[in-house]
């Protein structure tokens, strides 16, 4: 069964961003954001559980300062 997640993405040159993405696991929703930002950090979270007040951009400046590596 496909669950929907939200990947977030840094890349190297310092780009950052949120990708909804529809996938059976975790590791597939961040191999899929993988394919499109090679080398960048990753992390999901099934967007069933995700806070409904959560701001993009706010997400998306914290992106930018990520420091731990959360790609699988």
């Amino acid at each position: 069964m496909l669950r929907n997640w939200h990947v977030f993405w840094s890349d190297p040159d310092g780009e950052a961003g949120v990708a909804p993405v529809s996938a059976r696991t975790h590791e597939h929703a961040c191999q899929v954001v993988l394919e499109l930002h090679p080398g960048a950090r990753v992390s999901a979270i099934d967007a069933e559980v995700m806070d409904p007040t959560w701001r993009p951009s706010l997400m998306v400046d914290w992106l930018q300062d990520w420091e731990d590596d959360f790609t699988p």
